[in-house]
């Protein structure tokens, strides 16, 4: 179906009708430049650029040459190289191993991790079940996480910048688990007065949750929550009140350590299915003579895009970001700023300006222009992989980040787009069929703006409104 879907899309957005005449943009310049007019914008830096991607021709420029901050937009250029340089069927594999076999592992069981960015509590669920099932009832040695596939850091470049404790935040290594993020389920408790109730999912030793959430009358939440590194670990406390009758509540909050995280949940799930562990979960290399025992296989990287582009997933973005270089190396970052260069000169773009400083797009360090977007943008139309990638941008008013935006008949189902959002950032970039027909690519950057960017989306919305109503 996946196929179908992808194929579907791929003919929609490429079998547009042929055009021989030059295009006239005078009503889309018109129509841009009373949005451009508003004072939000005059204040603000803002870089637009469109093609015909049929003809090449210009539609419009504004800074098209320019540096940018694209914030989340710089996941096209993530989502392209690893479609590229991956493939859209790579998958991730995980996999338990041990020195011994049978009833009883004596030593550890080895958990190795390779990046898998969708590994969730289900899967280690499977994967110690499937361990079960071999007869496995007993490991005397705990559980050892390998997680050498990646090189050392677990925070992303740039992250750094801001110490905020929210799951877009959120850690990376090559055993990692759940997003690298711990939610916590908020339950009232059973009468007025009583501590909330509370379950971990994945459900672990290793993050410490300080409960004082109180159970109240009515239906109304007010829950305070906060994370913090403590010792190797993260430690949430948890304040405020629940209504005895109010619906459950979900905290997300980053973690601090991926691969002890990872491995306390792997524990648990080992001992949820009835297999005795004796020792603890802890970081270590999978020694030679091990034999691999159950492997997990992610779905197909053509999967993972679409997830991590339809919603903006940042975790999935920086794994990625690591892995696209790493050819047979430990994935590093610093690796692959230098190959995400040269992967966009390849595409044929003109690097001058850009930056990379990494895949996700959080906070600032990335630069890129308009014209360089819309470059990658038209390039990957020819590409075999053009199919997934298309297919992983929200659609207007339909899906993803964009299901809420763009609703207007003249762009809804019809635009495709990656947005991204910081206080100081708004962006949209990706591909739109006109009123007449043409299929564009384009970019829409605004910068610096006298208001949190988020206001801006209405005008920016605005402005590709008017690309789209190309009428020639």
């Amino acid at each position: 179906m996946r196929h179908l879907l992808t194929s579907l899309l791929f003919v929609m957005l490429a079998a547009a009708p042929a055009f021989a005449q030059k295009i006239d943009t005078s009503g889309v310049d018109r129509e841009l430049k009373k949005v451009l007019a508003f004072d939000h914008l005059q204040k603000s830096k803002v870089g637009i650029y469109a093609i015909d991607i049929e003809t090449d021709e210009v539609v419009y420029a504004l800074n098209a040459d320019e540096p940018f901050n694209p914030a989340s937009n710089v996941k096209l250029v993530t989502a392209a190289a690893a479609l590229e340089t991956l493939g859209p069927e790579h998958v991730f594999i995980t996999r338990l191993a041990a020195t011994s076999d049978g009833s009883t592992i004596n030593g550890p069981v080895y958990l190795q991790g390779n990046g898998d960015p969708l590994l969730m509590w289900a899967d280690l669920l499977a994967m110690a079940s499937e361990l079960r099932a071999r007869g496995v009832t007993k490991i005397t040695g705990g559980v050892v996480v390998d997680d050498s596939a990646f090189s050392d850091g677990f925070i992303p470049p740039g992250f750094d910048q801001k110490d905020e404790d929210a799951s877009y935040r959120a850690p990376v290594g090559a055993a990692s688990v759940h997003y690298n993020a711990q939610t916590v389920v908020v339950r009232p408790g059973l009468k007025s007065g009583e501590a909330a109730r509370i379950h971990l999912i994945p459900p672990n030793d290793h993050v410490e949750i300080v409960n004082s959430i109180k159970t109240g009358n009515g239906t109304r939440a007010r829950i305070t929550a906060a994370s913090e590194a403590s010792g190797d670990g993260t430690k949430i406390t948890l304040g405020g009140t629940i209504g005895s009758n109010a619906e459950t509540q979900f905290v997300r909050k980053r973690i601090d350590n991926p691969t002890l995280f990872t491995g306390s949940a792997m524990l648990t799930a080992l001992r949820t299915v009835g297999i005795e562990v004796d020792g603890e979960a802890r970081a270590g290399k999978r020694p030679g003579g091990t034999k691999t025992l159950v492997y997990h296989e992610s779905p197909p990287l053509a999967y993972v895009v679409f997830l991590m582009n339809k919603w903006s997933n940042n975790f999935m973005a920086e794994m990625l970001y690591r892995q696209v270089s790493a050819a047979g190396k430990p994935a590093d970052a610093a690796r692959s700023a230098k190959f995400i260069e040269q992967f966009l000169s390849t595409a044929g773009v003109d690097t001058k300006g850009f930056q990379s400083l990494n895949g996700s797009g959080l906070y600032t360090g990335n630069e890129i222009t308009p014209r360089q977007i819309v470059k990658l943008l038209d390039w990957m139309t020819e590409r075999p992989t053009y199919p997934e990638f298309a297919a992983a941008l929200a659609v207007a008013g339909q899906d993803g980040t964009l299901s809420k935006r763009l609703a207007k008949p003249i762009t809804r189902g019809t635009l495709r787009g990656k947005t991204g959002t910081l206080n100081e950032v708004t962006a949209l970039s990706g591909y739109l069929v006109t009123k007449s027909g043409r299929t564009l690519a384009y970019a829409l950057l605004i910068n610096d703006p006298p208001v949190r960017a988020w206001q801006l989306r209405r005008v920016q919305d605005e402005l590709a409104e008017a690309l789209a109503g190309l009428d020639n």
